[in-house]
């Protein structure tokens, strides 16, 4: 039902980390979609497919994690789990059963700055569902502490499943505290066990009426539908519901590190190549000036999305020092986050060499190298992988979900034209704004049996259960 945390090969832990953090998508060219603002401020986007006789519709809060009770983390995401418990109108399971029968599927998923609920049905079960969604915006229905128990035990297996099995989770957990301080965004959006156990059937509740109003959530459909049909459909369900006090989100915001940079290390005998990676804070795309976001997502594209990167062909084809390289932690998100450099060590490689090789590879590759040619190839490569998500009614709503992120959707269905615009100045200039520069965070993560870290830069591990203790975390001032 959620989808928090995936499965990654360990080539690919820079994935891993960004899609941890936050949900991120790329965006297509789209049709213009219809939009419309119920009376309770109920946000409404309609997008027309008529590849199938299908919809697939989403139902989109803005909340998430980071907007979690300090002492119940993760109970954004316990909700979540609830609000498929049924009400007093479709009690028990009758969500999910009333889905099946329609031939149907449904899912959900909480990041720190969201909770959206997906469902793709025939068009016929279009009323049944907008009906369903519209119940449990305000109808959820269970009683007392009892009956959070047993949602509780399948989110502690959940846990159990994706992060203590996970040979990554320790590093993760301990990479998320380096970076964030103070901020939210430095826990797993599912929690500690602690936080699971804590959860009660008042703090569910009241997080359920600050949150889950109309005037806080946005409702996307996509498919072969009539529009006027639709809409009146919509207005039938959604409108009698009445809209709450407008929630704010009040989050400790992370204060600057001063050029302090935290080395992390992890041996782990499941992982088969030695990892290196870069971490540089970057503010939420909303703060940057004009173009610098679109700049980074070309940047990211020409550093290491395929092996045509320029430096992919001298660290990996060439040099043969890495097997994989990359750049990846662009995104939307509410606050601040992070990117990304990082590379993956071909066998027997030393790491002090992939580490001044990577960055003074790139750092001249971007000052002196970078041209025209490299910014046309990226924002074709960009703009052409947008128009395969026009095959996909999911993908397209997928899109729509950065509406939690403040953006409108003209901003969604437009981005392409912003790719377009940018320049090799623009490119340049936020390399050296936000990546030019000591890390915050260095992680390292080895096989069990090969030595990665100078002896003088490991702290001995004392004989404690925290998790930084587990991973032999360092503390150092360089990179």
């Amino acid at each position: 039902m959620s989808a928090i945390f995936t499965g990654c090969p360990t080539t690919m832990i820079r994935f891993l980390v960004s899609l941890f953090i936050f949900v991120t998508t790329l965006y297509a060219k789209l049709p213009t979609p219809t939009t419309l603002t119920l009376k309770n401020g109920l946000q409404v986007v309609l997008v027309q497919n008529k590849m199938a006789p299908v919809v697939s519709i989403g139902v989109l809060y803005k909340v998430g994690t980071a907007d979690d009770p300090a002492a119940e983390v993760g109970l954004s995401h316990f909700l979540e789990h609830l609000m498929f418990k049924g009400t007093k109108k479709f009690k028990g399971n009758s969500y999910a059963e009333n889905i099946k029968k329609l031939g149907g599927s449904h899912n959900a998923y909480t990041s720190y700055d969201l909770t959206h609920y997906i469902c793709d049905v025939p068009i016929e079960g279009a009323p049944l569902t907008l009906e369903m969604e519209a119940d449990r915006m305000t109808g959820l229905n269970f009683d007392n502490e009892k009956d959070l128990i047993p949602e509780q035990r399948v989110v502690h297996q959940e846990r159990l499943m994706r992060m203590e099995n996970n040979p990554f989770s320790e590093a993760i957990e301990a990479y998320l505290k380096a970076c964030y301080w103070y901020h939210p965004y430095g826990v797993p959006p599912i929690g500690y066990p602690h936080h699971i156990d804590a959860y009660a059937h008042k703090s569910v509740m009241d997080h359920y009426k600050k949150w889950y109003t109309p005037n806080n959530a946005s409702l996307i459909i996509v498919g072969d539908f009539n529009e006027k049909d639709v809409v009146a459909l919509i207005k039938k369900y959604f409108d009698p519901i009445k809209a709450h006090t407008n929630p704010v989100r009040k989050r400790p915001q992370e204060p600057d590190h001063n050029g302090v940079t935290i080395s992390l290390s992890q041996i782990n005998k499941r992982n088969a190549n030695t990892i290196i990676q870069y971490s540089y804070s970057v503010p939420a795309f909303h703060k940057m000036p004009k173009g610098e976001f679109e700049a980074l997502t070309v940047l990211q594209h020409i550093i290491g999305s395929s092996d045509t990167s320029p430096i992919y062909k001298d660290l990996v084809i060439e040099e043969r020092l890495a097997l994989d390289v990359g750049l990846s932690g662009v995104g939307y998100s509410v606050d601040d986050r992070y990117i990304n450099i990082s590379a993956t060590l071909s066998p027997d490689q030393c790491l002090q060499k992939i580490r001044e090789k990577l960055r003074s590879t790139i750092d001249i590759f971007i000052k002196t190298g970078l041209n025209e040619d490299h910014i046309t190839q990226a924002k074709k490569e960009i703009l052409n992988g947008y128009a395969f998500i026009q095959d996909n009614r999911m993908g397209i709503r997928s899109l729509f979900a950065d509406l939690a992120f403040g953006l409108s959707a003209k901003d969604i269905t437009t981005a392409d034209e912003r790719i377009s615009a940018t320049t090799v100045e623009q490119v340049k200039s936020v390399y050296k704004k936000y990546l030019d520069k000591k890390p915050h965070v260095v992680l390292h993560l080895a096989p069990q049996k090969k030595t990665v870290i100078p002896s003088t830069e490991i702290q001995k591990p004392e004989e404690k259960t925290t998790l930084f203790h587990k991973l032999k975390s360092v503390f150092t001032s360089n990179s």
